[in-house]
This record gives structure tokens, sequence and C-alpha cells, in this order.
């Protein structure tokens, strides 16, 4: 009877030692896949602009497309690369009767990921394009922490009415500012694209939210890879400044702000 009486309480210890093993055990959690998550707030614009002039400044005003358009976005943190701030460059081209993307401004160090995505589109019109000789094209361009500065603020204009109270508008204003010159050095094989090279001067935009906004998504692909995409998008009216470009001190223009973005960029299964 004793020796049954310590085997079962052996027995019972056992089993209570595996139990408090496997309560306290961590969980290992599945391979996360190989895209790449982004998360922030962004906007985009598309300027039509007096085409450029001979001469020398004041008058003169150099070479520049005459449509171009800028998509532009304050990733955060909790982005896979960490926080960092992003402009895309688009020209448009009336041969082919599209925006032509062209360059790409990041103030952090060239993300190994966008290399690739752009390398994978081809030698025609790549953005980059990398081979076992080298790069032979990188309009991949990486500025100082603040040359290209994008960020959101917030204002309330409040209104009265006597004895009824107040009312409250809030509204959002992302403002993006390019301190440098960047050349984008762009010639595509393709003869009906021609050279579309040019330096971006300094600029600034301000995108001012003027209504509600409403839910967005989207899925697209370039070259092999796929991205997806969800914001918030809000109508903006722009207010835009290039002196070197336009001899007016600022110029307004519709656009939109993209609220709330999510972004994943997924490349081919290998």
């Amino acid at each position: 009877m004793r020796k049954k009486l310590v085997l079962g309480t052996i027995l019972t210890l056992s089993l209570l030692i595996i139990t408090v093993v496997t309560a306290v055990a961590p969980v290992i959690a599945g391979p996360k896949d190989n895209s790449i998550d982004l998360y922030g707030t962004g906007a985009h614009v598309s300027l039509t602009l007096p085409p450029p002039t001979v001469g020398s400044p004041p008058l003169g005003v150099p070479a520049h497309p005459t449509t171009i358009g800028f998509f532009v976005a304050d990733y955060n943190r909790q982005s896979e690369t960490g926080a960092f701030d992003w402009m895309f460059i688009g020209v448009w081209v009336q041969s082919t009767n599209s925006f032509m993307p062209i360059a790409q401004v990041f103030d952090i160090p060239i993300p190994s990921w966008s290399k690739q995505m752009y390398n994978s589109t081809g030698p025609t019109n790549p953005l980059y394009y990398e081979t076992s000789a080298g790069v032979v094209r990188n309009n991949l361009i990486q500025v100082a922490d603040k040359e290209l500065d994008v960020w959101m603020e917030s204002s309330w204009t409040y209104h009265g009415y006597d004895n009824k109270g107040w009312s409250v508008e809030s509204a959002n204003t992302l403002k993006v500012n390019l301190t440098r010159s960047v050349f984008i050095n762009y010639t595509s094989t393709n003869p009906l694209i021609g050279n579309l090279s040019f330096t971006l001067p300094p600029m600034t935009l301000e995108f001012h939210e003027i209504g509600e906004g409403w839910s967005v998504e989207d899925t697209s692909k370039y070259g092999t890879w796929l991205t997806t995409s969800k914001a918030t998008k809000v109508p903006a009216w722009v207010d835009v400044r290039i002196p070197s470009w336009c001899r007016a001190t600022w110029f307004e223009v519709a656009g939109h702000l993209s609220e709330l973005v999510t972004e994943t960029y997924t490349p081919p299964a290998t």
C-alpha cells in the first residue's frame, strides 16, 4: 500500500511539473513573411507649370518638366525601417500619355528592399538599376535629415454663436520642406520617353485639409513586387512655393492628404 502511495505521489508531481513548465514556456511565433510594412501620413499633388525660359536669373527659369507629380509621406517608427520622410517624383510624358516615375528621395540610407523592388523592373525605365558590373542608374536619392522634412500639424477654429455656445472645427496641415537641390539623371532607352533629366530645386508644399475623408484600398504591381495600401483620403488645398521655377511667391492647387496610411510591399515568391 505504501509503495502504491509513493508511486502515485511521484506520478502526480511529475504531471504537475510538466503542466507548470508547459504553462510558462514561451510561445514561439511563426516566422514573419518577407513583406515590408510602412505606416504614416502622406499626400499627393500634381502641378502644371509654365515652360522654362531661356536666360539668366532673374528672367531665365531653369529647365524643368511642365507637369510633375509629388507623393510625400511621413512614415512613423512602427514602420519596418523605422521613421523616415519620403518623396516620390513622377513626370507626365505626352508620348505615352502617362506619369513616368523617375525618382524617390529619402532622409535615411536607401533601404535594400527599395533597391530590390525597383531593380526588378528591368533596364528600360528604372529608378534604380544594378548589374554584376555595378550600379547603372540610381535615382533613389538620400538626403540628410531635415534636408527633406515632412510633418503634420493640427489646428482648431472656434465659431461663436452668442447664447448658443461655440462650435469647433479641426483641420490638419501636412507640410513638406526640401532645402537642397536634387539632380535627377533620367534618360530612357525608349525613344518615346527620351531625356527627362532636371534639377529639383528647394521647395515647400503645404496641404490644408478642406473636407471630409473617405476610406480607400488599392492593390498594384511594380515590376515583380505587389503593393497594397489602405488610407483615409482627404481633399486638400495646396500652397506651392518653388522660387527658382515660379517667380510668384506662391500659387495654389488642389491635392489630397492620405491619413492613417498602411502600405505593404511584397516581393515575388522565391
